[in-house]
């Protein structure tokens, strides 16, 4: 007959097996949460600032809004409004003030007769792979962001 071994000591090598096969595959998908954490990231980010511009449209008074230069100017300071939270969220590529439309009922702000009823803004940024290059990304290529807001005009 066999000696009895204690239970512990057949199982000292399995713990360390199972830990490296877990951990190769933790870091495997690793950069995928990192990417996937940038997208969402960045997708908030914009989603918040165009319904901050939006909103602020929404307020501008009737006066201004039935003025075509001042009309176009309250879009200008709406598109800056995005520009700038982009900015202070990181995002990058840099957001620019010609990605960002601003339509009233829609057509450009300032061009339509009256007051608006709906207020649109909407940003498309390209975000590039940058674990993997651009050319090489996790998910086929850049990832195109979409994010807007519509709100009803409120004077």
């Amino acid at each position: 007959m066999r000696p009895r071994v204690p239970p512990g000591r057949l199982q000292r090598g399995v713990a360390a097996v199972e830990l490296a096969l877990i951990l190769a595959f933790g870091l495997a998908l690793a950069p995928s949460v990192v990417v996937l954490g940038r997208v969402f990231w960045t997708y908030t980010a914009l989603q918040k600032a165009t319904h901050d511009a939006a909103r602020y449209l929404a307020s501008v008074s009737v006066i201004d809004m039935t003025t075509s230069a001042k009309a176009l100017a309250a879009a200008d300071v709406a598109r800056h409004m995005v520009v700038q939270a982009a900015a202070a969220a990181h995002i990058s590529p840099a957001l620019s003030a010609g990605l960002v439309t601003v339509l009233c009922d829609g057509f450009n702000c300032g061009s339509a007769p009256g007051a608006p009823v709906l207020i649109q803004v909407h940003v498309s940024v390209t975000m590039f792979d940058q674990l993997n290059g651009d050319d090489d990304s996790l998910f086929g290529g850049d990832t195109a962001i979409v994010a807007g807001a519509v709100v009803h005009y409120a004077n």
